[in-house]
Parts: C-alpha cells; sequence; structure tokens
C-alpha cells in the first residue's frame, strides 16, 4: 500500500473547512481505482493534514494526476500553494 501526506501548514482552518475540502477530494479520488481511504486531521494550531491511502504506487501516482487535471491540486506541490507533500510506501500497518 502507498500514501501521500500532505500538511497545510499556516493555520486558519476552521472546523468546517476540514469536511468539506475532504469531501471535495475523496470525490474526486472515488473516480480512481486503487483509492483505500483518506484521513483529515486538523491540528491544534490551525494546520490541515490528509493522508490519502491507495493499493499501489501506479493507484497513487494516477489519482495524483487525476487532481491536477481537475485542477483540485496545483502540479509543482501535488497541492495547493504552500502543502508540504509526502508520498511513499506504507512499510507498517495495524489495523485500518
Amino acid at each position: 500500500m502507498f500514501s501521500v501526506v500532505r500538511i497545510f501548514e499556516g493555520g486558519g482552518h476552521t472546523a468546517s473547512d476540514v469536511p468539506e475540502t475532504a469531501r471535495a477530494r475523496v470525490e474526486a479520488l472515488g473516480r480512481t481505482t486503487g483509492f483505500v481511504t483518506l484521513l483529515a486531521i486538523k491540528g491544534d494550531d490551525g494546520a490541515l493534514l490528509t493522508v490519502e491511502i491507495f493499493e499501489t504506487r501506479d493507484d497513487m501516482r494516477a489519482a495524483q494526476r487525476a487532481a491536477v487535471r481537475d485542477a483540485l491540486l496545483s502540479p509543482s506541490e501535488g497541492g495547493p500553494e504552500g502543502a508540504r507533500t509526502i508520498a511513499g510506501e506504507i512499510v507498517f500497518q495495524r489495523g485500518l
């Protein structure tokens, strides 16, 4: 399994922003193969963190390309301006 983690720092995310952002992303991901789940976490400092999980590396990359095509993410960052993105293989998992 593979994951993309995005960290949107700088705060300013309200409790209502998180579900709205997550719903839009899940809708886009639902049209791709290999999508497993998305977690959206609002930090105490107002930062937003999202975790997307996919079956294969190819599924993860295809979802990223589709999101850029659909203008949900900027091509330079794999996410909105200022988002830090980390993508890679899940090497340990328990549950979920």
